[in-house]
Protein backbone atom coordinates (compact mmCIF):
# COMPACT_ATOMS: atom_id res chain seq x y z
CA UNK A 1 0.00 0.00 0.00
CA UNK A 2 1.63 3.40 -1.13
CA UNK A 3 1.57 6.72 0.09
CA UNK A 4 -2.17 8.36 0.64
CA UNK A 5 -1.84 11.36 -1.39
CA UNK A 6 -5.39 12.99 0.01
CA UNK A 7 -4.10 13.31 3.74
CA UNK A 8 -5.34 16.50 4.48
CA UNK A 9 -8.34 15.33 5.87
CA UNK A 10 -7.90 16.03 9.80
CA UNK A 11 -8.24 12.56 11.78
CA UNK A 12 -7.63 11.57 15.56
CA UNK A 13 -3.99 10.60 15.84
CA UNK A 14 -4.91 8.11 18.25
CA UNK A 15 -6.40 5.73 15.70
CA UNK A 16 -2.88 4.45 15.08
CA UNK A 17 -2.98 5.55 11.58
CA UNK A 18 0.52 5.95 10.12
CA UNK A 19 0.75 9.12 8.63
CA UNK A 20 -0.05 12.49 9.46
CA UNK A 21 -1.28 14.52 6.62
CA UNK A 22 -0.13 16.01 3.37
CA UNK A 23 -1.12 19.48 3.63
CA UNK A 24 1.57 20.80 1.31
CA UNK A 25 1.47 18.04 -1.75
CA UNK A 26 4.66 17.08 -0.36
CA UNK A 27 4.30 13.98 0.20
CA UNK A 28 2.44 12.94 -3.09
CA UNK A 29 5.28 13.82 -4.41
CA UNK A 30 7.24 11.69 -2.24
CA UNK A 31 4.94 8.57 -3.04
CA UNK A 32 5.87 8.75 -6.44
CA UNK A 33 9.97 9.54 -5.85
CA UNK A 34 9.49 6.12 -3.41
CA UNK A 35 8.79 3.98 -7.03
CA UNK A 36 11.70 4.80 -8.65
CA UNK A 37 13.94 4.90 -5.84
CA UNK A 38 12.85 1.16 -4.70
CA UNK A 39 10.72 -0.35 -7.35
CA UNK A 40 8.03 -3.09 -6.82
CA UNK A 41 7.99 -2.19 -2.82
CA UNK A 42 5.94 -0.04 -0.60
CA UNK A 43 6.28 1.44 2.76
CA UNK A 44 3.83 -1.13 4.29
CA UNK A 45 5.02 -4.68 2.76
CA UNK A 46 8.31 -4.91 4.86
CA UNK A 47 7.85 -8.83 5.80
CA UNK A 48 8.38 -11.55 3.92
CA UNK A 49 6.21 -13.64 6.12
CA UNK A 50 3.61 -10.90 4.70
CA UNK A 51 3.73 -12.69 1.25
CA UNK A 52 3.78 -16.22 2.46
CA UNK A 53 0.23 -15.22 3.92
CA UNK A 54 -1.40 -13.63 1.05
CA UNK A 55 -0.11 -16.88 -0.61
CA UNK A 56 -1.45 -19.37 1.82
CA UNK A 57 -4.71 -17.70 2.09
CA UNK A 58 -5.11 -17.44 -0.99
CA UNK A 59 -4.70 -21.00 -1.81
CA UNK A 60 -7.24 -21.97 0.52
CA UNK A 61 -9.34 -19.21 -0.59
CA UNK A 62 -9.69 -20.80 -3.92
CA UNK A 63 -9.84 -24.49 -2.60
CA UNK A 64 -12.17 -23.68 -0.55
CA UNK A 65 -14.43 -21.00 -2.14
CA UNK A 66 -16.79 -21.59 -4.95
CA UNK A 67 -17.36 -17.99 -6.14
CA UNK A 68 -15.87 -14.18 -5.69
CA UNK A 69 -17.95 -13.98 -2.73
CA UNK A 70 -16.92 -17.14 -1.57
CA UNK A 71 -13.06 -17.17 -2.34
CA UNK A 72 -13.13 -13.36 -0.47
CA UNK A 73 -14.67 -14.40 2.79
CA UNK A 74 -12.66 -17.38 3.02
CA UNK A 75 -9.22 -15.01 2.72
CA UNK A 76 -10.39 -13.13 4.85
CA UNK A 77 -11.27 -15.55 7.69
CA UNK A 78 -7.90 -17.26 6.90
CA UNK A 79 -6.46 -13.83 7.61
CA UNK A 80 -8.23 -13.25 10.50
CA UNK A 81 -7.05 -16.27 11.90
CA UNK A 82 -3.48 -15.59 11.57
CA UNK A 83 -3.56 -12.22 13.25
CA UNK A 84 -5.75 -13.63 16.21
CA UNK A 85 -3.14 -16.54 16.68
CA UNK A 86 -0.57 -13.69 16.28
CA UNK A 87 -1.89 -11.75 18.54
CA UNK A 88 -2.33 -14.52 21.14
CA UNK A 89 1.10 -15.59 21.27
CA UNK A 90 3.07 -12.18 21.06
CA UNK A 91 -0.03 -9.66 22.28
CA UNK A 92 1.62 -6.12 21.84
CA UNK A 93 4.61 -7.24 19.23
CA UNK A 94 2.51 -8.62 16.84
CA UNK A 95 2.91 -6.81 13.50
CA UNK A 96 -0.08 -7.65 11.22
CA UNK A 97 -2.98 -5.26 10.30
CA UNK A 98 -5.71 -5.59 12.60
CA UNK A 99 -4.40 -6.67 15.89
CA UNK A 100 -6.00 -4.18 17.92
CA UNK A 101 -8.88 -5.29 16.87
CA UNK A 102 -8.38 -8.91 17.25
CA UNK A 103 -7.00 -8.14 20.80
CA UNK A 104 -10.69 -6.90 21.72
CA UNK A 105 -12.26 -10.34 20.02
CA UNK A 106 -9.81 -12.50 21.56
CA UNK A 107 -10.60 -10.50 24.88
CA UNK A 108 -14.32 -11.03 24.28
CA UNK A 109 -13.23 -15.11 23.38
CA UNK A 110 -12.20 -15.70 27.04
CA UNK A 111 -15.81 -14.87 28.52
CA UNK A 112 -17.75 -16.51 25.18
CA UNK A 113 -15.28 -19.29 24.48
CA UNK A 114 -15.75 -18.43 20.97
CA UNK A 115 -13.45 -16.16 18.75
CA UNK A 116 -14.96 -15.01 16.11
CA UNK A 117 -13.45 -15.34 12.51
CA UNK A 118 -16.74 -13.73 10.75
CA UNK A 119 -15.91 -9.84 12.31
CA UNK A 120 -13.48 -7.64 10.18
CA UNK A 121 -10.38 -6.72 11.93
CA UNK A 122 -10.39 -3.45 9.98
CA UNK A 123 -12.73 -0.47 8.05
CA UNK A 124 -11.69 -2.12 4.70
CA UNK A 125 -9.92 -5.40 5.83
CA UNK A 126 -9.32 -6.41 2.38
CA UNK A 127 -8.18 -3.55 0.88
CA UNK A 128 -6.38 -2.33 3.94
CA UNK A 129 -5.04 -5.65 5.36
CA UNK A 130 -2.66 -8.36 3.82
CA UNK A 131 -4.47 -8.57 0.30
CA UNK A 132 -3.92 -4.62 -0.39
CA UNK A 133 -1.02 -4.54 0.86
CA UNK A 134 1.02 -7.17 -0.50
CA UNK A 135 -1.05 -8.10 -3.79
CA UNK A 136 0.89 -5.85 -6.05
CA UNK A 137 4.52 -6.58 -5.24
CA UNK A 138 3.56 -10.07 -5.22
CA UNK A 139 2.65 -9.83 -8.32
CA UNK A 140 5.38 -7.70 -9.04
CA UNK A 141 7.67 -10.70 -7.62
CA UNK A 142 6.52 -13.45 -10.19
CA UNK A 143 4.11 -15.30 -7.14
CA UNK A 144 0.71 -14.73 -8.41
CA UNK A 145 -0.58 -13.64 -11.56
CA UNK A 146 -2.34 -10.92 -12.71
CA UNK A 147 -2.55 -9.10 -8.78
CA UNK A 148 -0.86 -5.95 -9.99
CA UNK A 149 -3.87 -4.57 -11.98
CA UNK A 150 -6.38 -1.67 -10.51
CA UNK A 151 -9.31 -4.20 -10.53
CA UNK A 152 -8.75 -7.57 -9.23
CA UNK A 153 -10.39 -10.90 -9.41
CA UNK A 154 -9.38 -12.91 -6.38
CA UNK A 155 -11.07 -15.88 -7.71
CA UNK A 156 -9.40 -15.90 -10.77
CA UNK A 157 -6.00 -14.20 -9.34
CA UNK A 158 -3.39 -17.17 -10.46
CA UNK A 159 -1.03 -18.30 -7.77
CA UNK A 160 2.33 -19.47 -9.69
CA UNK A 161 4.62 -22.02 -9.12
CA UNK A 162 6.81 -19.78 -6.63
CA UNK A 163 3.55 -18.37 -4.75
CA UNK A 164 2.80 -22.05 -4.34
CA UNK A 165 6.36 -22.76 -2.54
CA UNK A 166 5.92 -19.90 -0.41
CA UNK A 167 2.62 -21.28 0.45
CA UNK A 168 3.67 -24.62 1.14
CA UNK A 169 6.73 -23.09 3.47
CA UNK A 170 4.30 -21.25 5.20
CA UNK A 171 2.14 -24.04 5.63
CA UNK A 172 5.15 -26.51 6.82
CA UNK A 173 6.33 -23.67 9.58
CA UNK A 174 2.84 -22.30 10.70
CA UNK A 175 0.33 -24.99 10.60
CA UNK A 176 2.81 -28.42 10.74
CA UNK A 177 0.26 -30.55 12.59
CA UNK A 178 -3.35 -29.07 11.12
CA UNK A 179 -5.34 -27.53 7.65
CA UNK A 180 -5.63 -24.57 8.22
CA UNK A 181 -8.60 -24.20 5.71
CA UNK A 182 -10.81 -26.36 7.49
CA UNK A 183 -11.27 -23.35 9.73
CA UNK A 184 -11.50 -20.75 6.84
CA UNK A 185 -15.08 -21.77 6.60
CA UNK A 186 -15.86 -21.45 10.33
CA UNK A 187 -17.59 -18.51 12.00
CA UNK A 188 -15.78 -19.01 14.89
CA UNK A 189 -12.48 -21.00 16.69
CA UNK A 190 -11.90 -22.05 20.13
CA UNK A 191 -9.29 -19.24 21.84
CA UNK A 192 -6.97 -22.76 23.03
CA UNK A 193 -7.30 -23.81 18.94
CA UNK A 194 -4.96 -20.55 18.30
CA UNK A 195 -2.33 -21.86 20.20
CA UNK A 196 -1.48 -24.88 18.32
CA UNK A 197 -0.29 -22.78 15.49
CA UNK A 198 3.35 -21.62 15.15
CA UNK A 199 2.31 -17.81 14.10
CA UNK A 200 5.15 -15.15 14.10
CA UNK A 201 6.59 -12.84 11.80
CA UNK A 202 9.58 -14.44 11.47
CA UNK A 203 10.09 -16.19 7.84
CA UNK A 204 11.64 -19.94 7.24
CA UNK A 205 14.19 -20.48 5.19
CA UNK A 206 12.52 -21.59 2.45
CA UNK A 207 10.17 -18.51 2.41
CA UNK A 208 13.36 -16.41 2.54
CA UNK A 209 14.85 -18.14 -0.45
CA UNK A 210 12.25 -18.22 -2.54
CA UNK A 211 11.04 -14.56 -2.28
CA UNK A 212 14.36 -13.89 -2.91
CA UNK A 213 14.15 -15.79 -6.22
CA UNK A 214 11.21 -13.82 -7.02
CA UNK A 215 12.81 -10.10 -6.39
CA UNK A 216 16.05 -11.13 -8.05
CA UNK A 217 14.11 -12.41 -11.62
CA UNK A 218 12.13 -8.68 -10.73
CA UNK A 219 15.60 -6.78 -10.53
CA UNK A 220 17.24 -8.69 -13.50
CA UNK A 221 14.94 -6.59 -15.69
CA UNK A 222 15.59 -3.28 -14.02
CA UNK A 223 18.70 -2.09 -13.98
CA UNK A 224 19.14 -4.07 -11.04
CA UNK A 225 17.89 -1.34 -8.87
CA UNK A 226 17.35 -3.30 -5.44
CA UNK A 227 20.57 -5.02 -5.92
CA UNK A 228 22.41 -1.49 -6.25
CA UNK A 229 20.53 -0.71 -3.08
CA UNK A 230 21.46 -4.17 -1.53
CA UNK A 231 24.99 -3.01 -2.48
CA UNK A 232 24.65 0.38 -0.30
CA UNK A 233 23.26 -1.45 2.56
CA UNK A 234 26.30 -3.76 2.64
CA UNK A 235 28.06 -0.66 2.41
CA UNK A 236 26.91 1.24 4.79
CA UNK A 237 24.65 -0.85 7.13
CA UNK A 238 21.90 1.20 6.78
CA UNK A 239 19.76 2.54 4.07
CA UNK A 240 20.12 6.35 5.10
CA UNK A 241 19.01 8.82 2.24
CA UNK A 242 21.64 11.02 2.67
CA UNK A 243 24.11 8.35 2.92
CA UNK A 244 23.58 6.62 -0.48
CA UNK A 245 26.45 6.89 -3.00
CA UNK A 246 24.85 8.14 -5.82
CA UNK A 247 27.04 6.31 -8.86
CA UNK A 248 25.81 3.43 -7.30
CA UNK A 249 22.45 3.20 -8.20
CA UNK A 250 20.68 2.94 -11.22
CA UNK A 251 19.88 5.78 -13.52
CA UNK A 252 16.62 6.31 -12.36
CA UNK A 253 17.07 5.95 -8.78
CA UNK A 254 19.93 8.53 -9.29
CA UNK A 255 17.57 11.10 -10.75
CA UNK A 256 14.97 10.39 -7.77
CA UNK A 257 17.67 10.60 -4.81
CA UNK A 258 18.32 13.60 -6.06
CA UNK A 259 15.31 14.96 -5.69
CA UNK A 260 14.14 12.99 -2.77
CA UNK A 261 17.11 15.03 -1.03
CA UNK A 262 15.75 18.38 -1.80
CA UNK A 263 12.21 17.18 -1.20
CA UNK A 264 13.56 16.97 2.24
CA UNK A 265 15.09 19.85 2.77
CA UNK A 266 11.89 22.11 1.31
CA UNK A 267 9.41 19.83 4.01
CA UNK A 268 11.92 20.72 6.77
CA UNK A 269 12.41 24.42 6.04
CA UNK A 270 8.71 24.89 4.62
CA UNK A 271 6.20 21.97 5.58
CA UNK A 272 7.64 21.79 9.62
CA UNK A 273 7.03 25.40 10.25
CA UNK A 274 3.71 25.19 9.12
CA UNK A 275 2.51 22.58 10.85
CA UNK A 276 3.43 24.56 13.91
CA UNK A 277 1.65 27.18 12.82
CA UNK A 278 -1.62 25.04 12.89
CA UNK A 279 -0.59 23.34 15.72
CA UNK A 280 0.52 25.42 18.12
CA UNK A 281 0.00 29.00 16.47
CA UNK A 282 3.29 30.36 15.93
CA UNK A 283 3.34 31.72 12.33
CA UNK A 284 6.38 31.01 10.71
CA UNK A 285 9.25 33.68 9.71
CA UNK A 286 10.04 32.11 6.69
CA UNK A 287 13.57 33.53 5.19
CA UNK A 288 13.57 34.74 1.76
CA UNK A 289 16.38 31.89 1.19
CA UNK A 290 13.20 29.23 0.62
CA UNK A 291 12.67 30.89 -2.73
CA UNK A 292 15.68 29.72 -3.50
CA UNK A 293 15.58 26.17 -2.82
CA UNK A 294 16.94 23.24 -5.31
CA UNK A 295 13.98 21.76 -5.36
CA UNK A 296 12.11 24.14 -7.32
CA UNK A 297 14.18 23.45 -10.25
CA UNK A 298 14.47 19.44 -9.95
CA UNK A 299 10.74 19.51 -10.01
CA UNK A 300 9.52 21.82 -12.12
CA UNK A 301 7.19 18.61 -14.12
CA UNK A 302 5.53 18.15 -10.71
CA UNK A 303 1.84 20.58 -10.41
CA UNK A 304 2.10 21.27 -6.93
CA UNK A 305 5.48 22.09 -6.55
CA UNK A 306 5.17 24.57 -9.91
CA UNK A 307 2.48 26.31 -8.30
CA UNK A 308 4.24 26.34 -4.72
CA UNK A 309 7.05 27.72 -6.26
CA UNK A 310 4.61 30.45 -8.29
CA UNK A 311 3.66 31.06 -5.00
CA UNK A 312 6.83 32.00 -3.51
CA UNK A 313 8.33 33.78 -6.11
CA UNK A 314 5.73 36.61 -6.39
CA UNK A 315 5.53 36.94 -2.88
CA UNK A 316 7.17 39.26 -0.23
CA UNK A 317 8.87 38.26 2.33
CA UNK A 318 6.50 39.21 5.07
CA UNK A 319 4.09 37.89 2.70
CA UNK A 320 5.48 33.92 2.35
CA UNK A 321 3.74 32.65 5.08
CA UNK A 322 0.36 34.27 3.73
CA UNK A 323 1.42 32.20 0.55
CA UNK A 324 2.36 28.86 1.86
CA UNK A 325 -1.30 29.31 3.76
CA UNK A 326 -2.98 30.22 0.42
CA UNK A 327 -1.13 27.08 -1.20
CA UNK A 328 -2.25 24.94 1.57
CA UNK A 329 -5.91 26.14 0.75
CA UNK A 330 -5.37 25.34 -2.89
CA UNK A 331 -4.08 21.75 -2.64
CA UNK A 332 -7.73 21.44 -0.39
CA UNK A 333 -9.55 22.50 -2.57
CA UNK A 334 -8.27 20.25 -5.20
CA UNK A 335 -8.92 16.94 -3.14
CA UNK A 336 -11.96 18.17 -1.86
CA UNK A 337 -10.65 18.18 1.55
CA UNK A 338 -10.87 20.20 4.91
CA UNK A 339 -8.31 22.62 5.27
CA UNK A 340 -5.67 23.37 8.34
CA UNK A 341 -6.56 25.96 10.23
CA UNK A 342 -3.62 27.82 11.89
CA UNK A 343 -3.81 28.18 15.66
CA UNK A 344 -6.36 24.95 15.67
CA UNK A 345 -4.36 23.32 17.79
CA UNK A 346 -5.51 20.27 15.12
CA UNK A 347 -3.46 17.11 16.67
CA UNK A 348 -2.36 15.40 13.52
CA UNK A 349 -0.92 18.82 12.17
CA UNK A 350 1.65 18.19 15.28
CA UNK A 351 2.70 14.79 14.38
CA UNK A 352 4.99 14.85 11.17
CA UNK A 353 7.78 13.05 10.33
CA UNK A 354 10.26 13.01 7.13
CA UNK A 355 8.85 10.18 4.27
CA UNK A 356 11.27 7.87 4.37
CA UNK A 357 10.75 6.34 0.20
CA UNK A 358 10.24 2.77 1.60
CA UNK A 359 14.21 2.76 2.20
CA UNK A 360 13.04 1.06 5.37
CA UNK A 361 10.96 -1.24 4.21
CA UNK A 362 13.72 -2.42 1.60
CA UNK A 363 16.16 -2.56 4.98
CA UNK A 364 13.41 -5.21 6.29
CA UNK A 365 13.61 -7.58 4.11
CA UNK A 366 17.74 -7.58 3.82
CA UNK A 367 17.87 -8.11 7.39
CA UNK A 368 15.46 -11.05 7.15
CA UNK A 369 17.75 -12.66 4.27
CA UNK A 370 16.02 -11.48 0.79
CA UNK A 371 18.99 -10.62 -1.01
CA UNK A 372 18.54 -9.63 -4.92
CA UNK A 373 22.45 -10.13 -6.37
CA UNK A 374 24.41 -7.03 -5.35
CA UNK A 375 26.33 -5.24 -8.16
CA UNK A 376 29.43 -5.35 -7.41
Amino acid sequence: MAFKTAWTVPFDVATGSRDSGDPLGFRAYANRLARELVPGLTKANQLTRGFSVLCLGLQIAQSTGASEAEVRDRFLRFERLWVASEVRSLGDDAVFPGKRRAAQLLADAEVTGEHSLSSSLLTNQLSAGTWGTYRRAASAFGLIGGGGRRQVTMADTALLPLGRRMAAALRRDAFPNNYPGAWAKSDWVGPSVLDEFNVTPVPSADEVTDLSKGVEEFDGHRERPLGRLRTEFDHHGNLRLGELRINQLARGQARALVQARALVDAIEAIEFPFRRWVYAGQKPDYRASIKHLPLWQLASHEPEMVHLAEMLMAASKAQLANRVEDHHRWICQGRGAPTWEPGSSLASAGSGSQPDFTLRTLQGLFEEGVAPRAVV
